[in-house]
């Protein structure tokens, strides 16, 4: 696949998978053999079911998540993602009102994904998840 091509899949799992989730997108470009470095308590599971669980153990942990995309380059079969990932926590902290607030998260991340056959089969993110580290 091209370069462009590429990015346009890696766009397509940002904007339309883990920001509208959409599961009928991520079927048609995840690769069955899919893993990432996320696999927090589901180590075992690929394609699919691994995406999807990673997808709702990070909606319950942020609600609100969503991600924008800075930029997005590819390198043959590996394309190189920047983002920004904003949403809240379950967690609060009383403000100087003495309200409860619930904790913000504003992160800056990049992320690896491997293309294989037209699909991605593998993301390797560096982020840091504030105001949790899951």
């Amino acid at each position: 696949m091209s370069a462009q091509a590429n990015c346009f899949l890696v766009r397509r799992l940002i904007e339309e998978v883990w920001n509208e989730n959409n599961i009928e997108v991520a079927k048609d470009i995840i690769h069955a053999d899919y893993r990432s470095n996320e696999g927090i308590t589901f180590e075992s599971e690929s394609g699919i079911n691994r995406l999807t669980k990673e997808m709702e153990f990070y909606r319950e942990t942020y609600p609100g998540l969503k991600f924008a995309i800075d930029f997005l380059k590819a390198d043959g079969d590996t394309v190189t993602s920047g983002w920004r990932a904003t949403g809240s926590s379950k967690e609060t902290f009383t403000n100087r009102k003495g309200d409860e607030e619930l904790l913000r998260l504003d992160s800056r991340g990049m992320g690896l994904s491997r293309i294989l056959e037209g699909k991605i089969v593998e993301n390797t993110f560096y982020w840091s998840r504030q105001p949790l580290h899951p």
